[in-house]
């Protein structure tokens, strides 16, 4: 490549946390192949990252997994390199929240609702239209509308909305009230799939595989750390986001899988398929990177 690092976009503040990404750099930069955490957030935040990526500014993004099924429907080349953030029926990053005492309990009941979801078309706008879907009933019905996920609990309180997404660490204190319950939506999709990913250019992959496999390979090694050491690397998730320490070492962390798994891929692909995202479904293998 000719140079010392590679420049990676991360959205710093957003609804998955990049655990990974804090300790991570640590293990890559010792291996002179990533920025510092500051520069890397400073890179790109939101939409910007996958533009960024695809234009050759910065080498490596993370990004949610529909937008990289959004991108190959498209015909953008884009190839996962490692796993993000793990959804888990078991201990979900992600939840759909409704008041305690709220008639909504099964996916039927959601039909003409009105939903807040963090972005139209989302993992979670996917996820409770195939729980709706698979009931029999008509996912076009529900009305989603965008609200932060930071606001769930009080558009849910002030009955903006009669269903919300909700993530960490938000999700904590709007639990912590009492005042709401979870709907399982997002099992709809699979017990267990992939929120987020690292990706690249087929381009970039084809032109610098060593790089690529180094990348992947200091992942590997971060994820292992970070699964694993929560309360060590809380000051470095305090220091990425501004976030008191204390959270981070009480509240739930979502897992980054050391291993990159098409399983964890392709229920996604399948439900968008089978909700008219996409127009027909397609082997995760063809979006993940081969080195």
């Amino acid at each position: 490549m000719g140079e010392r690092f590679v420049c990676v976009a991360v959205k710093p503040v957003a609804p998955v946390l990049d655990v990974d990404w804090v300790t991570g750099q640590a293990h890559l930069d010792e291996r002179h192949l990533v920025r510092s955490a500051a520069d890397a957030a400073a890179c790109a935040v939101g939409a910007a990252i996958a533009a960024g990526v695809l234009s050759g500014t910065y080498a490596f993004g993370k990004s949610s997994i529909t937008t990289l099924i959004d991108a190959h429907e498209k015909g953008i080349e884009f190839r996962i390199v490692t796993s993000g953030v793990l959804q888990d029926a078991k201990a979900p990053y992600a939840v759909f929240l409704v008041n305690k005492d709220s008639p909504l309990r099964g996916p039927l009941d959601i039909i003409d609702q009105k939903v807040g979801v963090s972005s139209i078309g989302d993992i979670g706008s996917i996820a409770l239209s195939k729980w709706v879907l698979d009931a029999g009933g008509d996912f076009h019905r529900i009305a989603f509308v965008e609200v932060p996920l930071y606001e769930s609990g009080p558009a849910l309180a002030q009955h903006r909305v009669e269903a919300a997404e909700a993530g960490y660490p938000s999700l904590v204190s709007a639990l912590a009230t009492g005042q709401f319950r979870v709907l399982p939506a997002y099992a709809a999709i699979a017990p267990q799939y992939l929120l987020t990913a690292w990706f690249t250019t087929a381009d970039y992959a084809a032109k610098n595989p060593d790089v690529v496999r180094r990348f992947a390979r200091g992942f590997k090694e971060a994820a292992a750390f970070t699964n694993t050491h929560h309360v060590e690397t809380a000051p470095l998730m305090a220091k990425f986001t501004g976030i008191e320490p204390d959270v981070f070492r009480t509240m739930f962390r979502a897992p980054s899988p050391p291993d990159l798994r098409l399983s964890l891929i392709q229920p996604i692909i399948d439900a968008m398929a089978a909700e008219g995202r996409i127009k027909r479904s397609f082997p995760a293998r063809d979006i993940v990177v081969q080195i």
